[in-house]
């Protein structure tokens, strides 16, 4: 939800007890408005309390969620689904291992835990695992599941609630709390069909602010080699990007000049009517210019 600042700076009337250590102070209050409702849509950015972020790839509607199919937990959905190969190599294992089963296990018993960060230095997976096993759950909050749309089981049948293996077939399902990031679909959409240049190089201009182009980089052009389309490459990288006609000198095969006259020479040879135009990025064009500044020139073998 988003909010508009109306009033702030303002002195409490009465004291405000402080959330630690208890001493009484005097405040100060802002009043807010919402001014509108923003509902989550694909792209949406999320990420839990230990950096895991994402974005949403599928919205569904919630009689098509995945939903338990045994155990005490029978006909529970979850709100969100993700995939357990984000979590090894990044190694945040703070929500998926501490954050769900304390939750759990906090939910199950009516009580608060306190799950700050490095301040359980005596933490024991195994020890969590033993009450919640004595709360009636599973020790890896493991639960057998089905899909919502085809009422298929989507976990293995070996599934047992209460047993102490891990790994086979339940998928994991706890409480995590996940806070949604200012960056918002509607804020990052951008395209355009032609528009400002970057002088220096000729280039599109970059950002969405400036209206400028969409960055093609290394990994596209990878992708498009990798598909053997030339074609398409050549398209992107040249004649929708900084295409430009060159002349170069058929008689030393160096880069000429525009005279004032439109009419172009070459100052090594200085014959006139020597030069032919060549298609390069005219990036390509002002590195020649900078090797021909510190003494190195460049030789461009002309075809007949």
């Amino acid at each position: 939800m988003n909010f508009t600042v109306i009033a702030t700076n303002k002195e409490l009337p009465f004291p405000v007890r402080a959330l630690r250590g208890g001493e009484s102070t005097t405040g100060r209050w802002t009043t807010t408005r919402p001014t509108g409702i923003s509902v989550p849509a694909k792209g949406e950015k999320f990420a839990s309390r230990s950096a895991q972020k994402g974005v949403i790839g599928l919205v569904v509607p919630e009689a098509d969620m995945d939903f338990v199919c045994e155990g005490p937990n029978m006909g529970m959905h979850a709100d969100i689904v993700m995939s357990p190969d984000a979590i090894p190599s990044r190694m945040t294992m703070g929500s998926p291992m501490v954050e769900m089963l304390l939750g759990v296990l906090g939910c199950v018993l009516g009580v608060q835990i306190d799950g700050t960060p490095f301040s359980m230095k005596d933490l024991d997976i195994d020890e969590i695992g033993d009450m919640l096993e004595k709360a009636g759950q599973n020790r890896f909050c493991e639960e057998q599941m089905r899909s919502g749309i085809t009422g298929e089981r989507i976990c293995g049948d070996n599934h047992i609630a209460g047993s102490s293996s891990m790994g086979k077939g339940g998928c994991v399902m706890g409480i995590v709390y996940y806070q949604r990031l200012a960056h918002f679909v509607a804020a990052k959409i951008h395209s355009r069909n032609g528009g400002p240049l970057n002088e220096g190089t000729r280039q599109p201009t970059n950002g969405r602010a400036k209206k400028g182009g969409l960055r093609f980089g290394t990994m596209e052009v990878d992708a498009v080699v990798g598909h053997g389309a030339a074609s398409l490459l050549r398209e992107r990288m040249l004649l929708a990007s900084d295409n430009y006609y060159a002349p170069v000198c058929c008689m030393c095969n160096l880069l000429a000049e525009t005279a004032r006259d439109n009419r172009y020479y070459c100052r090594q040879c200085g014959i006139p009517g020597t030069c032919e135009l060549v298609q390069m990025p005219y990036a390509a064009k002002i590195a020649v210019h900078l090797y021909q500044a510190a003494h190195l020139p460049w030789r461009m073998a002309i075809e007949p």
